[in-house]
């Protein structure tokens, strides 16, 4: 999205004789930095997002009636960020077409759009008293239950199909989709390798390949479970699921089953928050990134907290295909003014 060309909005100015905050035109220029470290696909979001919101606002409403219609607070910033993401551009574009054909409608196009981002930028929070619906977190799930919750879980039923798998997740973290694709275990200098393709992963995004390597004589009661199940430790194994969705649910079947009192389910993303607290008690910020097959610093606050940690981690190696982007204190801001 390039600047706005202030020369067009002169053009504008004299065509309706109307007088314009420059402070605000200024900072529609100004909110280019929060976009440009957000990707392609973010900002194909956030268009959309703005479009269908702006078609959803009746003649008697304004922008901001729409937004205060979010029932969480990550959905109220997504639809903020992609309605000022979405005016920007729709405004840069018709002063273009403007400035172009000298047809009035892109004039009365823009000027219709303008009036919804100074709206925006008018708009304070204190004015309004929200209702947000506070999102179950599985960071929060796992509270109250057992120190070893995981070993009491995986040892419930030894038999069962999928007893690999819930060994791989408890000491990878990684997500289902992961594991449908499978996740290659092979023993060498003494250590235990766990390569995982990444699931989230575009030119962008996500780590595309990553590697977990445990010592075997570190004291984790859950590698040496899975040492016992594999079969010949000079050949690699690859562990697989054949849907995640199947997998997710027998773990929140037996989840009820042994803590049938506990009100949050547990699925298989809790085994993913429960490492990433184990490896902040640990590992530097960077590696935990990494083991969670991020490709930034910005999304592992997400999940797990040093204080929840419940096993050993403290000499696995981490290693990552991409660098971690130091993305964290450069994030878009989310002030209601400009």
């Amino acid at each position: 999205m390039t600047g706005l060309n202030l020369n067009l909005c002169e053009k504008m100015k004299k065509t309706y004789t109307i007088n314009y905050d420059y402070d605000a035109l200024e900072a529609i220029s100004d909110l280019e930095p929060h976009f440009c470290n957000a990707s392609e696909e973010t900002l194909t979001d956030y268009y959309k997002t703005g479009e269908r919101l702006i078609e959803r606002k009746n003649r008697d409403k304004t922008i901001v009636d729409v937004l205060i219609t979010a029932k969480t607070s990550n959905t109220f910033y997504r639809w903020l960020n992609g309605t000022r993401f979405y005016l920007c551009d729709k405004i840069r574009r018709s002063l273009e077409l403007y400035e172009l054909s000298s047809d009035v409608i892109y004039c009365e196009s823009a000027y219709e759009l303008f009036t919804d981002l100074q709206n925006i930028a008018n708009f304070d929070a204190s004015d309004f008293e929200f209702e947000f619906i506070k999102k179950k977190s599985k960071k929060n799930a796992r509270y109250k239950l057992p120190k070893k919750w995981r070993e009491q879980f995986i040892n419930y039923n030894p038999n069962s199909k999928y007893r690999m798998a819930f060994l791989t997740a408890a000491l990878t973290g990684c997500r289902p989709c992961e594991l449908e694709k499978g996740i290659r275990i092979y023993m060498s200098d003494n250590h235990v390798n766990f390569q995982i393709e990444g699931g989230k992963v575009d030119e962008n995004k996500g780590q595309p390949f990553r590697t977990i390597s445990y010592p075997i004589s570190s004291s984790n009661e859950l590698l040496h479970e899975l040492i016992k199940e594999i079969p010949n430790p000079r050949q690699a194994v690859t562990v697989s699921i054949n849907k995640a969705v199947n997998f997710t649910l027998e773990i929140r079947r037996i989840a009820k089953q042994i803590w049938p009192d506990h009100q949050e389910s547990i699925t298989a993303y809790c085994f993913r928050h429960q490492f990433a607290s184990d490896l902040k008690k640990t590992h530097s910020g960077e590696e935990v990134s990494r083991a969670l097959g991020h490709a930034t610093d910005k999304t592992r606050k997400r999940y797990g907290h040093h204080a929840q940690q419940r096993g050993d981690t403290s000499h696995i190696i981490i290693s990552a295909s991409r660098p971690i982007k130091n993305l964290a204190s450069n994030k878009p801001t989310h002030s209601f003014t400009f």
